[in-house]
């Protein structure tokens, strides 16, 4: 039989070889750029991976394998996934190739740009999904709000104190004393603890660069001298009985470090700066207290530690990368249907309350997390490709009805 254009129209077994013979030739795309994409599988894997592990806590930041041959699997699921990836313009090519018979000789024309255009927005959903999806879904799973906003706070007045610590060493008084006053704004909203082995380790860390400042400033012989050696002395042994389990003793030890720490700054300095220094000295010394009592407290709160799987992390990042690609398929896919005849748009814009109803719970069901801001991420995107599908088939289907009208009055 002759189709358009004078053609001749396959049989069924005729369609079913060619159906084959561009399966073959996609699968063979498929089959070679895979090959490929193993020998960068590793750094592939640790892209795809990189959001999770920015959104783990610092120190916890790795995949665990279950298997000994988990590691091995997921790198060839990672180039195969490539390789697919990869031959997205060739598999698009043999599909419409597929197509074209059933088109008339100038909309075969539009193989560039229908190749063109799919493989753009498969990669531009994936692109989107990758930096605007993924990290904040992470950091939702992996990293409750509270204690998300409790670590900002810790490292907002980790920073003021160190600051305050290097202003306090060069003499900026003025501005460690700054620095001091937005290290206690930070750390009024946290829970402290009673202050354990790691918050006396945590402050000695802290105060350490302090004694070689004032050791700078006092001179051999001196009583600034001699208050330097008292607090040196009393670091020793607060660091002792920490690691022998004397807390309380410890604290007390730390504390008189702290207080001749002060006394050697003030005696070194001397005059009305030195008792201020003095002053600072001891606010830093408190401040110091109360950072490493917060951060053993929330230590002590954050006490679930993620164990996540190399296979079970690329599985969840693999679906979420193709179900945005596939989603920003919709204009494309909605264009060869008009193109083919089967829709005209009309059809979509009557079902668009179904359409969006359907989009939320697909939505729901692929994003990783419950919250609306991720579900937004998900179903607004996939709103804005069907309303764009529905353009591009209303735009395609009166071009093909106007040449249809045309052939039949020629």
């Amino acid at each position: 039989m002759r189709g358009r254009d004078g053609e001749l129209r396959l049989s069924l077994l005729g369609h079913l070889g060619e159906l084959r013979g561009r399966l073959m030739k996609a699968g063979i795309a498929v089959v070679i750029l895979a090959g490929l994409s193993l020998a960068f599988a590793r750094e592939l894997f640790h892209v795809l991976v990189l959001p999770i592990l920015n959104a783990l806590p610092e120190g916890q930041r790795s995949l665990v394998q279950t298997s000994a041959i988990e590691e091995i699997n997921t790198f060839i699921k990672v180039g195969i996934y490539a390789g697919v990836f990869l031959s997205a313009p060739v598999i698009l090519a043999q599909l419409w190739g597929f197509v074209a018979p059933g088109l008339y000789a100038n909309e075969r024309r539009m193989a560039v740009p229908f190749v063109g255009a799919g493989t753009a927005c498969f990669v531009a959903g994936v692109v989107f999904c990758y930096f605007a999806v993924l990290p904040p879904a992470f950091e939702f799973l992996l990293q409750p709000e509270d204690m998300r906003a409790r670590v900002t706070d810790l490292r907002l007045a980790e920073g003021a104190v160190d600051d305050a610590a290097r202003l306090l060493r060069v003499g900026d008084l003025a501005g460690a004393e700054r620095m001091l006053d937005e290290a206690d704004r930070q750390l009024e909203s946290l829970p402290a603890s009673a202050g354990g082995r790691q918050a006396i380790l945590a402050r000695l860390e802290r105060i350490a660069p302090l004694f070689d400042a004032a050791g700078g400033r006092v001179t051999q012989g001196s009583p600034g001298a001699a208050a330097l050696s008292s607090a040196i002395v009393a670091g020793h042994e607060a660091r002792a009985l920490a690691f022998e389990g004397a807390i309380r003793k410890a604290a007390d030890q730390l504390s008189l470090a702290e207080r001749e720490l002060g006394v050697a700054f003030s005696l070194g300095i001397g005059g009305e700066d030195g008792a201020r220094t003095q002053a600072l000295a001891g606010r830093q010394a408190a401040s110091i207290a109360r950072l490493a009592a917060a951060g053993e407290q929330h230590a002590l709160d954050d006490w679930t530690r993620p164990m996540l799987s190399m296979r079970e992390q690329l599985n969840l990042v693999l679906v979420l990368l193709l179900a945005f690609g596939l989603i920003f398929e919709i204009p494309v896919i909605f264009a060869l249907l008009a193109a083919l005849g089967i829709i005209d748009g009309t059809e979509l814009t009557k079902a668009r309350r179904y359409a969006l109803v359907g989009i939320v719970f697909v939505a729901a069901l692929i994003t990783p997390t419950g919250d609306p801001f991720n579900l937004a991420l998900m179903a607004v995107p996939m709103v804005l490709c069907y309303e764009i599908g529905i353009v591009a088939a209303k735009l395609i289907a009166r071009r093909r009805k106007a040449r249809e009208a045309e052939a039949l009055a020629a």
